[in-house]
């Protein structure tokens, strides 16, 4: 009784909170260089840029080779910001990201999503329009969101070369 209840524990704690996984493998690549895996689960919270960076560092300093190249990606969104600062440090480092069959990118993911250098969704992906935590006039609320959200998401979106297909929807 006591180990299922340790188990339950374990089950829900793991998918409580959004995860910056980084695992070594004992694979080599080509030219002998440890491949890591480098995914992001579930909930995009604060403190997730931090262990994310936290992992690049690591790669970087111990010349690890990206497993694809690519961050894999399966969350449903979470904290933009956080997001948006991942999704710049996927870029400065040139890494793909992926979207594998049967997960999902949703909301706050595609800021991630989109800052690979190559972009790949198996999976599903699920966009919204963009909503802000700061004080917006209510007399003009539309106009005001609108005017801030497209300043701010373009202005990302734009210097991760999204399509204007894409910078139209989001």
């Amino acid at each position: 009784m006591k180990l299922l209840f340790i188990l339950i524990n374990l089950f829900i704690v793991s998918f409580s909170f959004a995860d910056v996984v980084y695992e070594k493998t004992s694979l080599k690549d080509p030219f002998g260089k440890t491949i890591v895996k480098l995914k992001i689960e579930n909930e995009i919270q604060e403190g997730d840029y931090d262990a994310f960076n936290e992992a690049i560092i690591d790669i970087n300093q111990n010349d690890y080779r990206v497993d694809q190249d690519s961050v894999i990606l399966n969350s449903r969104g979470g904290l933009m910001y956080d997001a948006r600062k991942i999704g710049y440090l996927v870029r400065y480092n040139h890494l793909a990201t992926k979207v594998n069959r049967f997960d999902e990118c949703s909301s706050a993911c595609t800021a991630i999503l989109v800052s690979g250098v190559c972009r790949m969704a198996l999976g599903t992906v699920r966009l919204h329009n963009s909503w802000t935590n700061e004080p917006i006039d209510g007399k003009d609320y539309v106009k005001n969101l609108t005017k801030w959200s497209s300043q701010f998401e373009d202005d990302f979106l734009k210097q991760m070369n999204a399509t204007q297909e894409f910078i139209d929807i989001e």
